[in-house]
């Protein structure tokens, strides 16, 4: 320290210390972003085939979405609650109950009825097979 002034040496201390916590959060950063990246290109996308025509007005619950057929309009929504990501996997008097948190949504519309959610269900987009007549959904 004989020719070194102490606002330098602390200023090049505090630098050392930031070194390992600034190469610590690149490199969570870059695993993040490549690890992202190849779940997406591993994981391809899941078509469902549903025949409505068998499905009465109620509401059926599917590994990924929730459909509800009232009056014959369909509707598939996320089962994933907006709150926390809870699976939503059961429906009481026309309202689907997510277990985690007690979140309600309408089961026809997917709007919020009850907290803590504040985001109503996604509404997943679907297509109709013109020759089969079957809804298919893609996640």
């Amino acid at each position: 320290m004989n020719n070194v002034k102490i606002s330098e040496f602390y200023n090049r201390r505090a630098f050392l210390k930031l070194v390992p916590i600034a190469g610590t959060a690149l490199f969570l950063a870059f695993w993040y972003i490549l690890t992202g990246k190849n779940r997406k290109l591993l994981s391809k996308p899941v078509e469902w085939r549903i025949d409505t025509r068998k499905l009465g007005d109620g509401v059926y619950f599917y590994d990924n979405f929730i459909v509800s057929v009232n009056e014959g309009k369909t509707s598939i929504f996320s089962n994933k609650c907006t709150h926390a990501g809870c699976l939503i996997n059961r429906e009481i008097s026309g309202e689907l109950v997510c277990p985690c948190h007690g979140s309600k949504f309408n089961a026809k519309t997917g709007a919020v009825l009850r907290g803590p959610a504040i985001l109503p269900l996604h509404r997943l987009t679907y297509k109709v097979d013109s020759k089969t007549g079957e809804i298919v959904v893609i996640s």
